[in-house]
């Protein structure tokens, strides 16, 4: 019977990630030039996240021209009372597997207070960010932070000087966000929290993701170390699957024959990339099967894998350390201010984390309080169950429909 609820709960979290097209955390970039009065931009945006204007309008129509329709609508400027003149754009430009690139061009003159509005996808998804790096001749760039409640930005003061570039508290607010809006690495927190039955187990494994991320985010964001990011979204919903099958399957004692039944699956998925020539490398499947074979052979019991537990949590804090990283990239560090920035940006991440342990301790601590304590493990089995067949599912639909050619 408990093994049946495990399945369902598995499954059903599956088929709501389907049915809600698997959108994690929602964000857009752009890059800005305002040169004698005219201003170019570059808007960039994941195509998974363009999904959503074909949910909401023709999905028959190409992603490119969805999104065209969408920066159309949604792209202005203004120079004082007066609307810039859109003269170029939206024209659709060459992107890396999995995005989409649009740029826009506007004359709005010089001498004059300029504004910038973007409100592209807020009315669909209201928890949406969009980071736009603005550069005016003369002035290092800044970054503009766009809100569903702050759709404007002033790019040109009255006197002709542009906005202040983001602080260090800037930075520390926009790792917040990042994190708070990133419901994949909040699951895997979730994941390592549910198989934490002590204070010091908590600690650890918050040490070890913070140590973890904060390594490849520096790694990643200073461009020493620049993976695939549709690849890296993949592993992550890798990383949850794994951690959240763990607290199932070694406190039942079957971390062995199910870490196996992975492994071969996994292999599989290798020879169907192969031969299919779609998806993830077959060498990267071959890996993880290799990985997930042994790791569930060095770990058959819940005391072996909680030894263990600090050092995964490290390795895979590194892989989410990279997709911490895909924000600065796409917004470009600003050179000048480079420590700041990267100091900032995960002092943010950190907070956020911690809050979120803080709201998970108080509910721990309130659920252990008003039910049997064979109810909790049930409970905790099953959102296991759960975040497993989420995190199966994103690494599906990451490695497959946004990797095949």
């Amino acid at each position: 019977m408990k093994r049946a609820l495990l399945c369902a709960a598995a499954l059903l979290t599956a088929l709501a990630a389907a049915d809600a097209r698997a959108h994690t955390r929602s964000q857009s970039f752009s890059s800005w030039r305002l040169h004698d009065g005219d201003l170019a931009g570059v808007y960039t945006v994941s195509a998974n996240e363009a999904t959503r204007l074909g949910a909401a309008d023709d999905p028959s129509l190409p992603l490119e021209a969805l999104l065209a329709r969408e920066l159309e609508e949604t792209v202005r400027a203004s120079a004082g009372e007066q609307p810039c003149a859109r003269i170029a754009g939206p024209t659709p430009l060459a992107a890396s597997p999995g995005q989409l690139r649009t740029e826009l061009r506007f004359r709005c003159g010089v001498d004059r207070p300029l504004v910038l509005e973007i409100g592209a996808f807020f009315a669909l998804a209201p928890s949406h960010v969009h980071i736009a790096r603005l550069a005016v001749d003369g002035a290092p760039p800044v970054e503009l932070l766009y809100t569903e409640r702050a759709q404007e930005r002033s790019v040109l003061a009255a006197s002709g000087t542009p906005p202040p570039g983001a602080s260090l508290l800037g930075y520390v607010r926009l790792g917040i966000e990042h994190i708070a809006l990133g419901p994949d690495h909040l699951a895997f927190l979730l994941a390592l929290l549910l198989f934490a039955t002590r204070v010091r187990d908590v600690v650890v494994v918050v040490t070890g993701f913070t140590l973890g991320h904060s390594l490849t985010l520096a790694l990643g964001a200073l461009g020493l170390a620049r993976p695939e990011p549709m690849l890296v979204e993949a592993l992550i919903g890798f990383t949850i699957a794994l951690v959240a099958a763990e607290n199932v399957s070694a406190a039942s004692g079957d971390q062995a024959r199910i870490s196996g039944a992975a492994a071969l699956a996994l292999a599989a998925l290798a020879l169907v990339a192969l031969w299919a020539q779609r998806g993830p490398p077959p060498i990267l499947l071959l890996g993880l099967a290799f990985f997930v074979g042994c790791y569930g052979r060095l770990a058959p019991t819940a005391d072996a894998a909680r030894r263990l537990r600090p050092g995964l949590t490290v390795l895979f804090g590194l892989v989410h350390g990279f997709g911490f990283a895909g924000v600065l990239l796409e917004i470009g560090l600003p050179r000048d201010r480079l420590l700041s920035a990267l100091l900032g940006f995960n002092l943010g991440v950190e907070l956020g984390q911690l809050a979120f342990v803080a709201a998970f301790a108080l509910a721990a601590a309130a659920i252990r309080r008003l039910t049997p304590v064979r109810v909790g493990r049930l409970g905790r089995d099953a959102a296991s169950a759960a975040l497993c067949g989420l995190g199966v599912y994103w690494f599906i639909q990451r490695g497959y429909a946004l990797l095949s050619p």
